[in-house]
């Protein structure tokens, strides 16, 4: 009996040292983190048919227009490819589906990094799609050869900070793909260039560090899934040195949320501007501006104003609009100014469909000839502004300096009339109106 007890004893203790994985290893049946290049599940030349890898093969060599699958990797965001090459080449990377196609979910633009193929380096890529646990990920090499030594799958964090040079993806002005100088430090000669970056916090502020020796336009769009796009904004840039060497940064609300880990494009619509990097910050809706801080500025027939960033105040106004994005719910405006001769303001939001919506006029009565000396008026607004609205302000007459804006929400008092529906009704359809407002879905722009 005792004999017995001691060899069951032994069985467990076998069993369980068997069944603990040595540092390093994967446990069997998980989804995998690392695979060997070489030890592909699956592998196709490019007209389809099946390539016989050699099982003693250390590294993938000659890889191009070949597919390679792999099974069972691990719920992922980024690759981490090992590569060797003497020449660019671009990868492709796709999920199966349940039907059998491959949904692309990202590429990697991989520059080379040796003449001879003999020494090894890795770099990070990540996709515009995570992978789900468990997957079957084909990786296909779209252009030239490369040898293939490693692919690594992780799961980052949605970014906050994106370095400008790092793109994800980059367009010339006519839609043609290139690769950024994998040894760039920034973004230079971006002019009519488009940059695309993925898995981007969830953020309504961006902010630009650059440098230029001239106005630009910088537009963002955040990239739907489905190949439509959200315009985000158009940002005048304004020239800070003509050595282009000092930076600075211009910080700007964006017209809506950019949604968590979502794909964002930066495209340069007009001159040169070097770019260093963006941040992307969430914040509270605004209840006061810094009248020179406008996220746009506008002369009367549409055209750009470029804002000195220097400025304490906004001078000469007359015939200008000014957009302010993310306000805070409102119903009546402060105006910190100064003038001479007084003018008469035009306050707008912005509906579902981009149309500016009047939604009151402010007469601003003259206040000193020196020009220094400024005044607050506070005026109701004949509609409330929607939390996280965009505001434009329009001077419609004369010269007039303004410091800043101030929005604030007076409360409803119901009065009192013995009539237990007396005011409500009145109230609750302001209420609705507002509600559908803020709840409205902004059309994809194709």
């Amino acid at each position: 009996m005792k004999r017995f007890f001691r060899i069951g004893c032994l069985a467990v203790l076998m069993a369980i040292f068997c069944s603990v994985s040595l540092p390093g290893q994967a446990e069997p049946g998980l989804p995998r983190r690392a695979v060997e290049a070489e030890q592909a599940d699956e592998a196709y030349r490019a007209d389809g048919s099946v390539l016989q890898l050699d099982p003693n093969a250390t590294r993938l060599s000659g890889t191009d227009g070949c597919s390679y699958v792999y099974y069972n990797i691990a719920h992922s965001n980024q690759i981490t490819i090992t590569y060797t090459s003497g020449i660019d080449t671009v990868f492709q990377i796709a999920v199966r589906q349940p039907d059998g196609s491959y949904r692309e979910v990202g590429l990697a633009s991989v520059p080379w990094n040796d003449a001879s193929w003999t020494n090894f380096t890795s770099r990070s890529f990540l996709l515009q799609e995570s992978i789900p646990d468990g997957a079957a990920v084909k990786i296909t090499n779209l252009d030239k050869a490369c040898d293939l030594d490693r692919f690594s799958f992780e799961l980052v964090p949605s970014r906050t900070k994106v370095e400008a040079e790092a793109a994800n993806e980059a367009y010339l002005s006519d839609g043609t793909r290139f690769t950024v100088d994998p040894n760039a430090t920034r973004l230079a000669g971006t002019e009519g260039k488009s940059y695309v970056y993925y898995n981007i916090a969830r953020s309504n502020r961006l902010s630009i560090v650059y440098t230029s020796a001239m106005d630009t336009v910088l537009q963002v769009d955040l990239l739907n899934a489905d190949g439509t796009h959200q315009d985000l904004g158009a940002y005048a840039i304004r020239w800070n040195a003509t050595d282009w060497t000092t930076f600075a940064t211009k910080t700007v609300y964006l017209k809506d949320w950019i949604p968590e880990g979502a794909t964002i494009r930066i495209t340069n619509t007009d001159r040169a501007c070097d770019l260093d990097y963006f941040v992307f910050e969430s914040t509270e809706p605004r209840t006061q501006v810094e009248a020179e801080s406008a996220d746009g500025a506008f002369e009367k027939n549409g055209a750009t104003v470029w804002l000195d960033p220097s400025l304490t105040r906004l001078a000469a106004t007359d015939g200008r609009s000014y957009v302010y994005h993310h306000i805070a719910e409102s119903n009546q405006l402060a105006i910190t100014y100064t003038s001479p001769v007084g003018t008469t303001l035009q306050v707008e939001i912005q509906n579902e469909e981009d149309t500016w919506i009047p939604i009151g006029k402010v007469v601003l009565p003259k206040t000193t000839d020196d020009w220094n000396t400024f005044t607050t008026i506070t005026a109701e607004l004949d509609q409330a502004i929607p939390e996280g609205a965009s505001v434009k302000i329009t001077n419609l007459e004369n010269p007039c300096d303004f410091d800043r804006f101030e929005f604030g929400l007076r409360q409803i008092v119901i009065p009192d009339t013995g009539d237990p529906a007396g005011g409500i009704l009145p109230i609750a359809a302001a209420l609705a109106s507002v509600y559908l407002f803020l709840h409205r879905k902004r059309k994809p722009e194709t």
